[in-house]
């Protein structure tokens, strides 16, 4: 695997939907790989980031005002 397919699983990876032998793949890249193991190291600590957040109710005016300005 390169750094180039590695970030195109990242998100994959992260989800939890690879298979066995592209997760292996994965990890093995990252353990050799510094760019790439920062990148998941960060993006891992993102996701726990948002997975810890609570959700915003999103105003109702503020929909409105966002696809009004879509159809102009």
């Amino acid at each position: 695997m390169n750094c180039a397919e590695f970030e195109v699983l990242l998100a994959d990876y992260l989800d939890n939907t690879l298979g066995a032998p592209e997760r292996a793949a994965l990890q093995q890249h990252a353990s050799s790989c510094v760019g790439c193991r920062d990148l998941l190291n960060d993006a891992s600590g993102a996701l726990s980031f948002l997975q810890r957040t609570e959700e915003v109710a999103v105003p109702a005016e503020l929909i409105t005002r966002i696809a009004y300005q879509a159809v102009r």
